[in-house]
């Protein structure tokens, strides 16, 4: 089995429960305190290990480009294209988790305020877009799979 499907369904897994994390960091302020460092340790590994695991597939999808039939060609691009949309929202939730974590809604602060709110709303946004392009990249995956080019190796 190709090191990028390992890869690959270990970033959607942890994309997946970060952006689930994230989304009860935002709505329930009473489990801030427990879970500001392992949402924060969390969507770090996620994005580290979606940037390994779109690196791991290149050599895959130079073999589709150069071998595959443009169906197959079609299909592992539009799943590279997908991948690059999970690591851009994984980058952003990283970013957003490290800001509002320490400032707006860190777990000493007042939750009801304004900036707290707005926040907690943006975190929202952002997770439900990581959980959407990893639904999104996981289907993809699985379509281009499907088309059964050589180099998947019997994946």
């Amino acid at each position: 089995m190709p090191a990028h499907v390992v890869l690959g369904c270990v970033a959607l897994l942890v994309a997946v429960l970060v952006a689930t994390a994230a989304l009860v960091y935002a709505l329930a302020p009473s489990g801030r305190p427990s879970l500001r460092w392992p949402l924060v340790a969390g969507t770090a590994v996620g994005f580290a290990v979606a940037v390994v695991a779109g690196q791991a597939g290149g050599s895959l999808l130079d073999t589709v480009m150069s071998s595959g039939s443009s169906l197959e060609a079609a299909a592992a691009q539009a799943h590279g294209h997908g991948s690059d949309a999970l690591v851009v929202s994984l980058f952003f939730l990283l970013v957003w988790v490290l800001v509002s974590t320490w400032k707006m809604l860190r777990p000493s602060r007042d939750s009801h305020a304004r900036s707290a709110r707005i926040a907690a709303g943006v975190l929202v946004l952002i997770a439900v877009a990581t959980i959407a392009s990893a639904a999104l990249v996981l289907y993809q995956a699985l379509q281009a799979v499907s088309l059964g080019h050589p180099s998947w190796g019997g994946v």
